[in-house]
């Protein structure tokens, strides 16, 4: 339960690279000219064109999501930007794009919450047992 506990805990961490990730891919479809995009990359870095503001996207998510290890409270940035981001593209009527956007944070919130249930839980374990 441990195990679940810490792997629960470090998902927003890891939805934050994946975000990263799915918007350098984007970055590279459009270096590529490629007619595909991953919606769950940034959509913002389309306003400004070209494939630099997705790897300036990207970077700082990557960022971001490294920093998380020590500062936690770093995850908050993130959120707030993709956030704004679903903002963005329910703005521009990108419905598609708002759908998996609030997938992602949905489940980065479920991920939390089973976490911290996952905590309690231990927590509640140790000291019903004396430890």
């Amino acid at each position: 339960m441990e195990y679940q506990a810490k792997r629960a805990g470090g998902a927003p961490q890891r939805w934050t690279y994946w975000v990263a990730v799915f918007t350098a891919v984007n970055g590279v479809l459009l270096v590529a000219q490629q007619d595909l995009t991953f919606l769950a990359g940034l959509v913002a870095p389309f306003a400004f064109g070209g494939a630099t503001p997705h790897f300036v996207g990207a970077a700082i998510f990557a960022t971001i999501a490294y920093l998380s290890t020590k500062y936690r409270w770093i995850l908050l940035i993130g959120l707030s930007l993709y956030a704004a981001d679903t903002l963005l593209s329910a703005y521009l009527s990108l419905w598609s794009g708002v759908v998996m956007h609030i997938i992602v944070m949905a489940l980065a919130g479920i991920a939390i919450a089973a976490g911290r249930k996952l905590e309690m839980q231990l927590a509640s374990k140790a000291d019903g047992s004396g430890v």
